[in-house]
């Protein structure tokens, strides 16, 4: 707060009431320190499996008996539960934490998980999530707890054993009367081989973790690295909770017995070596023959494909005969395999579901050997997702991936953990794309036949993997590329395809799902099935990858994969990757969140330029891998970034060919052959006569268009949706249309967005509008959608006025203006990006030219105006879309920059109606909307008091 008012004065402040927040007692405090997703029946584990009915009963039994009454024979508190990965130990341990609890009988539990919330993978609140659900059991023993709560306030930043110690032992010696006898209960530990370190990057002085000292030599990198590094592994970890359990166990007055739940790994099988001395616990182990799962796995298969048949009205003979049994004999007793079957047909987009028998050859065992069939499977599964291979695919193919069955369903799932950090609409064929440039039939001709046939041969003489199609705003880059993309696919020739486009939806605005759409797409090749296994089992392996860089991405979920199949595909095997509007890739912007900022908003740590160079490295990266069947084609404009890149004099081997479209093609003839068509069209659409297009009206605007695509395809928009007059009067007037900046190259493109705009009843508001929509079309505005309706309503000073229509409506040639009925689902968009270019280069532009600085006081003032208006209302009367949207508008970031820029601040009327709306969403993503406004009005405050008195 005090940064607020830095250097203000001649100020005082009434009534100011500072709340201090109430001290926590003794059992607040372990309530917060806890895991409770940890715990048996938190929100988090409600999907958590459960024994099947019916089925696990044998094992669940002599558990619950154990619980009960011990074993005479072998006096253990202890009792290890093990098996390998998918052989149902979290099922059995839920299921029998639940009859305990429906039973009455005293159990406490922690249900480790790797990919849980942090509370769940550390042991750090372990302890203490115990004693929190110790003190639900007596009142004594919650009192016990508490005091020692009190008398050590820092008892949970000691070690394990302290804290088991005095939260847990201590407080049960307490305990007297004649019912402690009688008390018995049980401790559930599962998943404790998922139990991992809990790294720490912070070094400040305020922190748990000191500085360490820099020693003669070492470098300030290698103190970053031992910052940065684990003190501990993950197996000693587990090995304390280990010891703090046999510490707990061997106390007298400790009255729980202990069931841990893990996989038979290393650290676990030491420390229950039954020849120890003495032995510490009993083994129950869910793979042994007294357990035999075959019956169990046999009644949740029957169960749950009974549950399919009725509920996708399958016949009754839809099962072929034998298909269960054939799945048990492949589970080989791990119900992990089982479960995968069922949520693979429960998850099939595939109606009605393909044969069982044929997706049981899909599993088929990699080896005629029996001993290795148990442990081995043929990951030709995903196919149930995207497509099945054909019979002779499947006896052709010789390469498969190997990987034990307990993991086959986190391998199986793999495939939809990548396509949820895709970008779809950056796909060539995407419904974000419908209307996208496309060459007209018989133009580009010459250049899409030079890059196809690059594509399938290559140049013996420049033998580079990559190419670079440059070229002016407008030159066609994007329509060349698609039409290329799609005869590629047409021909069955395998290409990957990434459209940037800064007017795109966030993912093709950043580079940031870049590499996961091109490895998805690699993926759903049919040539490459194995590929797909690959990758996969690359994403299985680091689940964090999509959280790091490029270069790692490309290495782990394409390079790598690659490697490893090198020989599952044919060697003369080629495809294709084209990249269109690289130079339109942004950076991702973030706004900052504390409290300590001036503005309202954060510089990015990177420029655009660096996002754009690391894409080109990790595609170099790529072409520079012998193992790369891919040809690449980047299309750009002639930014330096690119110019310095694919400079030959910088590289000893040039990298990439280039293929400029304005200078090695001539397009007049091409534009020429458009207009054309395109003038026929208009003559039948209208009834015109043959004579109405004006002599020699072609060639001027052929010379006019320079060999920029983009000034035919804007003269052709603007002749198609003028509201106001007819084709030919239209046409008159951009025939007489003068350029007047000589060196300007899109001189008479300028000249006809200049004459456009200022076809609008007020041509300074319609830019202002069209530079607020731009804005809110960008990364300003990511929370909900920016529809038509809603900037309509926003931006009119007269809501019962139809403004939009009155200031857009001769601009349809260069806004895509949704039709009156979508409006409410539709936001608007543009034509092409060289019109933003034009509306923010001053020389450009000219007259219509306003400053960044001005469009933002516009858009606070029209926020503004919103709040005022609505002041006195103590209703929300609007459609519920455009409250979303206001509540919204200021966790924009730069609207806060729009503040210092007017002369407006929200008046408390006003202000009170938008804090009662956005209370009134009562939605997480609306949360923080309150403090992003307040944060907004007095950062931008604090930094004209910052300006007053610098």
């Amino acid at each position: 707060m005090a940064k607020l008012f830095e250097r203000a004065h001649d100020f005082h402040v009434n009534n100011l009431v500072v709340n201090e927040p109430p001290s926590l007692n003794a059992l607040e405090k372990l309530e917060k320190l806890i895991a409770p997703e940890a715990l048996h029946d938190s929100a988090e584990r409600c999907d958590a499996p459960k024994c099947d009915p019916e089925t696990r009963v044998a094992v669940q039994d002599a558990l619950y008996s154990w619980i009960e009454h011990g074993d005479a024979e072998n006096p253990y508190n202890m009792k290890w539960v093990t098996g390998v990965a998918g052989s149902g130990k979290s099922a059995v341990m839920g299921s029998v934490t639940e009859r305990c609890k429906r039973n009455g009988f005293p159990v406490a539990s922690f249900f480790f998980s790797s990919t849980g919330s942090i509370g769940r993978r550390t042991k750090t609140a372990f302890v203490a999530t115990i004693a929190y659900q110790l003190t639900r059991f007596r009142q004594d023993l919650e009192d016990s707890i508490a005091a020692a709560i009190e008398a050590d306030t820092v008892v949970f930043k000691m070690n394990l054993h302290i804290q088991m110690e005095k939260l847990v032992l201590a407080p049960l010696r307490t305990i007297t009367g004649d019912s402690k006898a009688a008390f018995r209960g049980v401790i559930v530990i599962d998943g404790l081989d998922e139990c991992g370190v809990e790294e720490i990057h912070d070094t400040t002085s305020t922190g748990s973790r000191t500085e360490p000292t820099r020693t003669k030599g070492q470098s300030q990198l290698e103190i970053l690295q031992a910052q940065t590094q684990p003190a501990r592994t993950k197996e000693e970890d587990q090995l304390e909770i280990l010891r703090v359990l046999r510490q707990a166990s061997s106390d007298p007055n400790f009255p729980f017995r202990i069931i841990i739940a893990s996989r038979p790994q290393q650290v676990f099988r030491q420390f229950f070596n039954p020849e120890g001395d003495p032995p510490l616990a009993q083994t129950l182990d869910l793979m042994h023959k007294d357990y035999n799962a075959e019956a169990d796995i046999t009644l949740f298969l029957e169960s749950r494909l009974n549950q399919l048949c009725r509920r996708h009205k399958l016949p009754h003979s839809w099962l072929p005969p034998n298909a269960i049994e054939i799945w048990v004999n492949r589970a080989s007793g791990q119900f992990g395999y089982a479960a995968a079957v069922i949520r693979l047909f429960e998850r099939c987009r595939k109606e009605p579901f393909p044969p069982f028998l044929h997706f049981a050859q899909l599993m088929a065992p990699t080896t005629p050997d029996p001993d290795h069939a148990r442990n081995n499977f043929r990951l030709n599964s995903f196919h149930v997702f995207h497509g099945y291979p054909s019979e002779k695919a499947l006896e052709s193919q010789s390469i498969y991936l190997v990987v034990p069955y307990s993991i086959i369903w986190l391998i199986l799932f793999a495939v939809l953990e990548l396509e949820a950090h895709i970008a779809p609409e950056a796909l060539h064929d995407s419904a974000e794309r419908c209307d996208a440039p496309r060459c007209h039939p018989e133009t580009r001709v010459a250049v899409q036949n030079d890059l196809y046939n690059w594509i399938e041969h290559g140049d013996a003489v420049n033998p580079t993997n990559m190419k670079w199609v440059t070229g002016p705003a407008g030159s066609g880059k994007t329509a060349v590329l698609g039409s290329v993309t799609e005869r590629c696919k047409k021909n069955g020739f395998p290409v990957a395809s990434f459209f940037f486009s800064s007017l795109g939806s966030i993912g093709r605005r950043t580079k940031t799902a870049f590499v996961a759409t091109i490895a998805y797409q690699l993926a759903e090749q049919p040539e490459f099935q194995a590929l797909k296994d690959a990758i996969a089992a690359a994403i299985e392996a680091d689940k964090i990858v999509f959280n790091k860089n490029l270069r790692v991405q490309m290495d782990t979920l394409i390079l790598a994969p690659l490697r490893a199949v090198a020989g599952a595909y044919n060697a003369a095997f080629r495809g294709v990757l084209i990249i269109d509007g690289l130079d339109e890739c942004g950076i991702e912007e973030t706004h900052g969140n504390t409290t300590t900022s001036t503005v309202s908003w954060t510089k990015p740590s990177r420029t655009k330029e660096q996002e754009q160079l690391e894409v080109l490295q990790v595609l170099h990266q790529a072409s520079s891998e012998p193992t790369f069947p891919f040809r690449i084609i980047i299309a750009s404009r002639p930014e330096r970034v690119f110019r310095q890149f694919f400079n030959p004099e910088r590289h000893p081997v040039p990298i990439a060919q280039k293929l400029d479209l304005h200078k090695d093609y001539n397009a007049e003839a091409d534009i020429t052959l458009y207009l054309e068509a395109r003038f026929s069209q208009l003559r039948r659409q209208h009834n015109l006569p043959h004579s109405w297009l004006p002599p020699n009206a072609i060639r001027i605007l052929v010379d006019k268009a320079s060999g920029q695509f983009i000034y035919a395809a804007t003269v052709i928009l603007f002749l198609e949706m003028g509201h106001r007059a007819p084709p030919k009067i239209l046409l008159d007037a951009i025939l007489k249309m003068d350029a007047t900046a000589a060196l300007n190259p899109l001189e008479h493109l300028d000249a006809l967005y200049l004459h456009i705009l200022n076809s609008s009843p007020d041509p300074l508001l319609s830019v202002r509008w069209t530079r607020v929509i731009m804005k809110l079309n960008g990364p300003m505005l990511t929370r909900e959608p920016s529809y038509a309706s809603c900037i309509d309503l926003l931006l009119q000073t007269d809501q019962q006025s139809n403004e939009a229509e009155h200031l857009l409506g001769n601009l349809h040639s260069l806004i895509r203006i949704p039709p009156r009925e979508d409006r409410a689902t539709t936001g608007y968009d543009f034509y092409h990006k060289s019109l933003l270019d034009f509306l923010e280069d001053p020389d450009r532009c000219r007259d219509l030219y306003i400053h960044d600085e001005k469009v933002l006081g516009f858009l606070w003032d029209r926020f503004h105006h919103q709040l005022c208006a609505r002041g006195c209302e103590t209703q929300f009367s609007d459609p519920q879309v455009f409250l979303r949207f206001l509540v919204n508008l200021p966790d924009a970031g730069t609207i806060g920059l729009g503040i210092t820029y007017s002369e407006v601040l929200p008046t408390p009327a006003g202000t009170d109606w938008w804090v009662s709306l956005a209370v009134a969403q009562g939605r997480k993503k609306t949360s923080n909307a309150i403090w992003y406004l307040f944060r907004n009005v007095h950062s931008s405050v604090c930094a004209a008091l910052h300006f007053i008195f610098d």
